[in-house]
């Protein structure tokens, strides 16, 4: 009986800040919630009761309470009662009736229902925007609006070709597997991205560093304010260099 008196006390002491008591009196729960500052006995009122050591609240009949093991998929916490055997205050376990079960499923499917996982949507929204971008009727007003699903531009990442990402608001297209570096800017490195231009809009030349990114037969640039179209393919040359790879538009 002392050695249960004992473990009683010091499952007592060592309970954690903000432990939820019991007092307990002929077997029955008569009050809870945390110890009181002020507390009256038969012999008069405590004040400062909150103070005191845990042997005294003990002798009082305060408990801690246990919280039971229980399966929360299939059971649920019931009512508190004094467990005499063990000394503590504790709950029932129920078990959960067909309709709270099927009200807990329901309740998780909704759930999942309401549940939206962005990243999966933009993926999804990438893969339907993919003839979009192959398009030669896309808009500047479109890939703005395409930019918005595409992952920004990172440094050391593994580029693979034909992967496409947003830099500067601006949509890149990967020619070549690579990690990008830090010196390696998109608008300043032909030869692994390639910016999305709409048709009817002209982009500044660009040196080519070979031939993956050379410009070929009706390729139009900007070259010094006018546009100039290539009359080759592989053309690696710059109007004011090879004048003969280019005839000027405009």
């Amino acid at each position: 009986m002392k050695h249960l008196l004992y473990i009683s006390i010091l499952l007592f002491s060592l309970a954690a800040s903000g432990q939820r008591y019991h007092r307990v009196a002929n077997g029955e729960i008569v009050q809870s919630g945390s110890i009181p500052k002020t507390f009256v006995r038969a012999t008069g009122t405590v004040y400062g009761y909150d103070n005191l050591s845990d042997s005294i609240w003990y002798a009082d009949g305060w408990r801690t309470e246990v919280v039971p093991e229980y399966n929360s998929e299939t059971q649920r916490l019931g009512a508190l009662y004094y467990d005499a055997a063990n000394d503590y205050v504790t709950r029932s376990v129920n078990d959960l009736t067909t309709q709270e079960l099927a009200q807990r499923k329901e309740n998780l499917l909704q759930s999942l229902d309401e549940n939206f996982d962005y990243a999966q949507i933009k993926a999804l929204l990438r893969l339907l925007s993919e003839p979009l971008l192959q398009s030669d009727s896309i808009t500047t007003e479109e890939l703005e609006v395409l930019s918005g699903i595409y992952k920004q531009y990172r440094e050391g990442v593994a580029y693979e070709a034909g992967e496409v990402f947003v830099y500067d608001s601006t949509l890149y297209k990967v020619v070549q597997p690579h990690t990008s570096q830090a010196d390696w800017f998109p608008n300043q490195t032909p030869a692994l991205y390639t910016p999305f231009t709409p048709p009817g809009q002209v982009a500044e030349w660009v040196q080519p560093t070979g031939a993956q990114d050379a410009y070929n037969l009706g390729d139009r640039v900007l070259f010094n304010g006018s546009t100039y179209e290539s009359l080759i393919d592989a053309n690696t040359w710059s109007p004011t260099v090879y004048p003969a790879g280019w005839q000027l538009i405009e």
